[in-house]
């Protein structure tokens, strides 16, 4: 069992955008993000290759958040969703289809290392829902 909460945080992916380093987290301000602009649960049951390019921008988006927290913290506290940082320009303005193929194993990789990982004692754990 995790003793604190960081290690319960989310893990990064570092990924390069624009020739600048940055790093993507899916924590709930990400999900929070995400169900504001897309169908989160049918965009989270979808194959990645039947993501479209919208879906992509707003994952990459919201997986950026925490990485410009200082700047988002208020507007992530008045649910300001359209003043994040980086903008969905700024995102647009470094994407091609050649680097989406590649950011979109990133974003998968990174959501996959957002989900809690089981401590193993899941036995223990039915037997007392029981």
């Amino acid at each position: 069992m995790a003793n604190t909460l960081r290690e319960l945080e989310p893990l990064k992916v570092n990924i390069s955008l624009g020739g600048k380093e940055m790093y993507l987290r899916y924590n709930l301000n990400a999900r929070r993000y995400l169900e504001e602009y897309v169908d989160y649960d049918n965009l989270m049951n979808k194959e990645t290759e039947d993501w479209t390019t919208e879906e992509i921008i707003h994952l990459l988006r919201a997986g950026l958040i925490d990485c410009y927290y200082e700047e988002n913290e208020k507007a992530l506290d008045n649910r300001d969703f359209s003043s994040l940082k980086p903008s969905m320009s700024f995102i647009g303005r470094y994407l091609t289809e050649e680097s989406l193929i590649a950011l979109t194993s990133q974003i998968l990789d990174a959501i996959i290392k957002s989900m809690p990982v089981s401590s193993g004692d899941t036995e223990n754990f039915i037997q007392a829902a029981e």
